[in-house]
């Protein structure tokens, strides 16, 4: 039984040993924890940065797809106000256009005060031609276009219109839709 290795002892520490690597213990602990707490914070900070990029992203996106502005299409480049008069016949029967249409949480840029059919159109900026449509009105009341019949006919200060919800308003406009 040469070769049999004589089995190690565990050895003793002394108190000042153990104190000592109680400390080497604690501070190892402590050095984990500050590394794991930068590692989190690194990749908050990253997460911060990819979610800019995305936000910045998708603003150069929608602004790059937009159509070209051409010159036609075109209604005011220093905004609008406007205040065209809309009359519904529905079966023969006048429909009261209520007031405060659009006029909500926020307040649209096309909306009724009253319930005299007075369409207030305020637009600032660049204002073009689909911004003025009549079918924008509908849209802000929650309506669609055919909505008060199957077929309809249009008159535009006393003359008839085939536009329909195409139709660009313009101040002082007296529209008369009648539906059947």
């Amino acid at each position: 039984m040469e070769n049999e290795q004589p089995i190690e002892q565990p050895v003793e520490l002394t108190r000042k040993q153990r104190r000592m690597l109680r400390r080497e213990e604690r501070f190892l602990e402590k050095d984990q924890k500050v590394k794991r707490h930068a590692f989190k914070h690194k990749i908050k900070i990253g997460l911060l940065i990819l979610g800019g990029v995305v936000i910045v992203g998708s603003i150069v996106w929608y602004f790059v797809s937009l159509p070209p502005l051409s010159e036609e299409d075109i209604v005011s480049k220093n905004g609008l106000h406007i205040h065209p008069k809309i009359t519904i016949f529905a079966q023969g029967e006048k429909k009261v256009i209520p007031g405060g249409i659009g006029l909500g949480m926020g307040r649209s840029s096309i909306h009724t005060h009253d319930k005299d059919g007075i369409i207030h159109v305020e637009l600032n900026g660049v204002v073009r031609k689909n911004n003025v449509r009549l079918d924008r009105f509908f849209k802000v009341w929650g309506k669609k276009f055919m909505s008060f019949g199957e077929s309809v006919t249009m008159t535009v200060n006393g003359k008839e219109s085939t536009e329909l919800e195409n139709y660009q308003m313009k101040d002082g406009d007296k529209i008369e839709l009648r539906y059947e």
